[in-house]
């Protein structure tokens, strides 16, 4: 048997309600779950009532064969499903079905036998035959009631109640269809879309890390993270929080300075000042990570004989070679002149051993 080849996005579930919209197919997905993609119908399509329309969708899983996942087509608008496709090696479901007239909010469904599953929905129309005025239902309905179209006071020809004016006019009004409820004009409607006023926050957005903005609307927010909580976080480490900000725990926001080489230890990140005769706990003494480990004591000692009486010219340092960092070494604070002439090096005085502190 072919293996359906691997494909898991995050997504949120989208519906659609009201009137016609043209609307993408969205994916609801969790980690493990099968991958729908939608080949047909196309988007927001339509057709005319009575027609025979093809639903298929394509079905990826790396492991499972077909022949143990079952995928079923629903309407939001009848209870039985709409057909039972059947799952080809290709990955491939397809049935063909006649669906009543109106905005479906149809939803592709497929299951493992150990109960994983996945879906993907999207609008799909059945447009009225030309000529059919019924409004479904209300106290607006032209087929009976005391708006009736065929008899009584309410006579179509005149009367308060003429269905080309007034209050219960079908083409205007309060009960006009046509107001569309995606208010930011994204695709998505409330409560699916949490910021209708915002068309860059909706359940298929690309969430911005740190920003404290629930862009896909799943009730989280994607973080950076400060581990030693000493306000600098590394560059491009992320988690996600429980909540919709970056204030908890170890959460950090992108306005927060980054460059932090070593999130273990609160001692070490850019700006560091002082010097350590003790590594940060990895052998490195990059404090201050600037790639580099920058000793305090650099200077060898020297000295020069002058005038005789007084004390010669001399600069403290190492007496030889100097200590790498957290090392020893021999260390000079003064020299002697004795049996020297003026201008002559003086003799550096051994003072002890001192440790090399680096950042």
């Amino acid at each position: 048997m072919l293996p359906l080849f691997p494909h898991l996005r995050g997504a949120a579930l989208c519906l659609w309600i009201g009137s016609v919209v043209s609307l993408g197919a969205c994916l609801n997905s969790s980690p493990g779950s099968l991958s729908l993609t939608i080949l047909t119908p196309a988007p927001g399509a339509s057709v005319n009532e009575g027609s025979s329309q093809l639903f298929s969708v394509l079905v990826e899983d790396g492991n499972t064969p077909a022949s143990q996942i079952s995928v079923s087509i629903r309407s939001g608008l009848q209870e039985e499903d709409v057909c039972t496709p059947s799952l080809a090696e290709s990955g491939v479901a397809s049935c063909e079905a006649v669906l009543e007239v109106g905005q479906h909010p149809l939803r592709f469904v497929a299951s493992r036998a150990d109960g994983i599953s996945g879906n993907a929905t999207i609008s799909f129309t059945v447009l009225a035959a030309p000529g059919d005025d019924d409004d479904s239902s209300g106290d607006d309905d032209d087929s009976s009631g005391d708006d009736d179209d065929s008899s009584g006071d309410d006579d179509d020809s005149s009367g308060d109640d003429d269905d080309s004016s007034g209050d219960d006019d079908d083409s205007s009004g309060d009960d006009d269809d046509s107001v569309d409820p995606d208010g930011d004009g994204d695709g998505f409607i409330p409560p699916f879309d949490c910021n209708d006023n915002n068309s860059a926050i909706h359940p298929n957005a690309t969430e911005i890390p740190g920003d404290e903005i629930d862009q896909n609307c799943d009730g989280s927010e994607l973080c950076y993270v400060d581990v030693d909580n000493d306000g600098y976080r590394p560059d491009l480490l992320t988690m996600t929080s429980l909540d919709t900000d970056c204030s908890d725990g170890t959460e950090a926001t992108a306005s927060q300075p980054d460059g932090d080489c070593m999130d273990s230890n609160p001692a070490v990140h850019p700006g560091i000042t002082t010097f350590s005769d003790v590594d940060r706990g990895d052998g490195s003494f990059d404090f201050n990570c600037d790639g580099s480990s920058e000793p305090i004591y650099t200077t060898q000692c020297q000295g020069t004989c002058i005038t005789t009486g007084l004390p010669p010219l001399f600069s403290p340092g190492w007496f030889s070679a100097s200590a790498i960092c957290g090392d020893s070494a021999a260390w000079a604070d003064n020299c002697s002149c004795a049996g020297l002439l003026p201008g002559d090096p003086c003799e550096p005085l051994i003072t002890g051993q001192q440790t090399q502190l680096c950042r």
